[in-house]
């Protein structure tokens, strides 16, 4: 038997918050490689999920591209996340 925790899913969740943010840039010949990374807490009460067509927006520079994409738990439990490229809003 296993029990599993689940929380209510919102478009809209106050109490979620990015509590770090990371870059390291490396140059490699004509190129410039930028890791981000991102620390998210959640303090809802009750625990909700943020669900919603956007949950994190990314903005790239013209020309730039995305190698690598990932999401992972705070266990270090890796999870399904992809980056859906949306056209930019002048």
């Amino acid at each position: 038997m296993a029990a599993i925790q689940v929380f209510e899913a919102t478009p809209n969740v106050k109490e979620i918050s990015i509590t770090e943010h990371v870059m390291v840039l490396q140059t490699a010949s004509n190129v410039l490689k930028i890791d981000e990374l991102f620390t998210v807490a959640n303090a809802s009460k009750p625990p909700r999920t943020l669900n919603g067509p956007h949950t994190l927006e990314l903005y790239l520079p013209e020309g730039a591209t995305i190698l690598d994409a990932g999401a992972q738990s705070a266990g270090g439990m890796p999870l399904k996340s992809a980056l859906v490229p949306q056209e930019r809003k002048e």
